[in-house]
């Protein structure tokens, strides 16, 4: 089994170094590691990223003559994989050695489903309170479409990117990782590729991600998703009444009940309200809980 990583960076390199050496300690070593340099101030970066990653692992190194941010820097590492897996990595991750290992043996089992995921585990850099959050309901290794669409109306959860491993032929083949879907293109490709072709899952915490003040990606307002909404109407048809079926839009915040927006009459229900007041309130208290009681928390209401 082979597998590229791409990793696109910028100026971050209080985590630089101990991502190599969690990259080094996989199981299963990456073929091509593909690090895009988003013009930073470290010109001998090249070099120190040799320096420290095992040398089985070819380095394919992209610098970035101006700096054009997360987005577009990973479309450009898409042009050079080559291998039958990839992964997008962020050098804040924390990877389980078994990372790479146990997720690929499962996606090479079901040669017809996109990507595979695993279970959540959240740190804040600033408190250094941890979440852990098991997706119980999820009981096999392989989902049809169909059922994928079913859990997401039957479970609110998400699926985050940093435990994502993905089948390199499906995703070049048709994905809308790019900028013109704006700050969550990563998001909504994991919706627009399970409702093509299902996903996989293992259980287990395989992959940590870093909550960071002020990071990228983090909550938008309702003026923003709108636009994005607007969007997939216009280009993914199939993908915007996927995401009314399934109650997906409850980052909207209920504020909209009292603003005018496109489209307002297919998404606002009260299914819809109850969600967004979850979602809206577990962002806020998420890291106030002590985390025994956020699982149990997130049992009892996810299929509510």
């Amino acid at each position: 089994m082979e597998y590229d990583l791409i990793i696109p960076f910028f100026n971050d390199q209080k985590y630089l170094v101990r991502f190599q050496k969690q990259v080094n300690n996989q199981h299963l070593l990456p073929k091509n590691l593909i690090f895009i340099d988003d013009c930073n101030k470290d010109k001998n970066l090249k070099k120190k990223i040799r320096e420290i990653i095992n040398k089985k692992i070819k380095i394919i190194f992209l610098r970035n003559s101006t700096n054009l941010g997360p987005i577009k820097s990973i479309n450009k590492g898409f042009k050079f994989l080559q291998s039958e897996f990839f992964r997008i990595s962020s050098t804040d991750d924390f990877m389980d050695p078994e990372l790479a290992l146990k997720s690929l043996k499962v996606l090479k089992k079901y040669n017809k489903k996109p990507y595979i995921f695993s279970d959540l585990v959240c740190l804040n850099e600033q408190t250094h309170k941890e979440i852990k959050i098991r997706y119980n309901f999820l009981i096999k290794e392989s989902y049809t479409s169909k059922e994928v669409l079913d859990i997401f109306k039957k479970y609110q959860f998400k699926i985050y990117h940093n435990s994502i491993f993905f089948r390199t032929s499906f995703f070049l083949k048709d994905n809308i990782f790019n900028d013109l879907y704006g700050d969550r293109c990563d998001m909504l490709n994991l919706y627009y590729m399970s409702f093509n072709n299902g996903f996989c899952y293992t259980p287990g915490y395989l992959s940590k991600y870093v909550f960071r003040k002020g990071q990228f990606g983090q909550i938008k307002k309702n003026i923003y998703i709108y636009r994005e909404i607007e969007l997939i109407h216009k280009l993914k048809k199939k993908l915007f009444s996927n995401l009314i079926k399934a109650n997906l839009l409850y980052e909207i915040s209920p504020k909209a009940i009292f603003e005018t927006f496109k489209y307002k009459n297919k998404i606002l229900n009260l299914s819809w309200l109850f969600r967004s007041i979850k979602y809206h309130t577990w962002k806020k208290i998420r890291f106030l809980l002590p985390s025994w009681l956020i699982s149990v928390t997130f049992r009892i209401t996810t299929k509510l």
